[in-house]
Order: structure tokens, then C-alpha cells, then sequence
């Protein structure tokens, strides 16, 4: 675990978290998890017998959310944990360590990724929200242009790829609401 001071200005948070995705997609859980996902992406496309096969980053969203990692932090200073401590012994974590995990195992398999950082204007809550944005096209090693990049929210359980992660909230919201009250 790393202690992020509040006062980090967002750039050097988003910096850290990005290093250290990169540096982890070598840790064997994350190795192990990435596996797993790849495997997933063949039998889909052999599934699809001839038709597009979906992107890579939809199984390694999907990978993740399945696991349901999401684990508020104890009160305090802001707790990063690694990706192997996420999959790990703590069995969780928060925004940003899901997006850290989502960009470590989308490094491992060649997936661009790009952790984002939505403030307290954009989400409308007390804190910001740390996502994630994943290529829907994997990249050769040195390879530069558009990724096209696709959100990838691993907090919520059903978000799909492509959909903004407030959008998967408040579609959330909108159905805990309905349960409750019958509309």
C-alpha cells in the first residue's frame, strides 16, 4: 500500500497510477489474471465463427468486475493498493486501485490504457472518481496513433465498455430506486 498525500496535485496522482499499472503487469497475479482473460477473448472469437470478435478490453473489463474487487478505503489518508494486493490478501479495492488494476493486466496483454480522473463538478459527490479508459484495438509494443480509447468503469459491476461511468450510475441509481419504491 502507498500513502497518497491529499494535497498530490491530480497530474502526479494520474502519473503514479499509471506507473504503476505498467510496472505491475509483470506481477504474477495480475500475469495469472491477464492469462485467464486472453483465453476468454479466444474462445469468444472462436465462438463468433467468422464474425467480429468484441475487443480485448471488454474481457479485461469484464474479468475484473466479475471478481466484485470494489472495497471502499478505511478512513484516513488515501490508500493506493497494488494491483497484487488488490487480487490478493486485502481481496479489494477502491477507484483508483481498480483502475490501476484494469491498466496493469491491459498492459500485460497490449491493450492501451488511460487512467482518468473525474472531479467533484463532474460527478456531482463529496469526491472525485478514478476510472479507467481502455483501446478497443490492442497496439504492438512502440506503436503510436488513435487508440480510441473506450470507458471502462470496473466499480460498477455491469458497466459495459463505452459506457461513462456516470451514466452507469445513475442507471444504477435508477434501478436500486425502482426496487425500492416500485417505480
Amino acid at each position: 500500500m502507498i500513502l497518497v498525500k491529499p494535497t498530490t496535485p491530480i497530474d502526479v496522482r494520474l502519473e503514479l497510477y499509471r506507473g504503476i499499472a505498467i510496472i505491475h503487469a509483470t506481477d504474477p497475479l495480475v500475469s495469472a489474471l491477464a492469462a485467464e482473460v486472453s483465453d476468454d477473448h479466444e474462445r469468444r472469437c472462436r465462438r463468433a465463427g467468422g464474425r467480429e470478435c468484441e475487443p480485448m478490453a471488454a474481457c479485461v473489463l469484464r474479468a475484473v468486475q466479475a471478481r466484485r474487487l470494489y472495497r471502499p478505503d478505511d478512513p484516513g489518508p488515501d490508500q493506493l493498493w497494488l494491483p497484487s494486493e488488490v487480487l490478493g490478501a486485502r481481496g479489494g479495492g477502491d477507484g483508483e486501485d481498480l483502475a490501476v488494476l484494469v491498466g496493469s493486466v491491459a498492459r500485460a496483454l497490449g491493450v492501451p490504457f488511460r487512467i482518468v480522473w473525474l472531479d467533484r463538478r463532474e460527478t456531482g459527490n463529496p469526491q472525485s472518481h478514478v476510472t479507467v479508459q481502455l483501446g478497443r484495438r490492442r497496439q504492438p509494443p512502440g506503436s503510436s496513433g488513435d487508440p480510441d480509447l473506450a470507458w471502462a468503469e470496473p466499480c460498477i459491476y455491469d458497466a459495459a465498455l463505452g459506457e461513462h461511468p456516470l451514466a452507469a450510475a445513475a442507471r444504477v441509481k435508477a434501478r436500486i430506486r425502482e426496487r425500492i419504491t416500485g417505480r
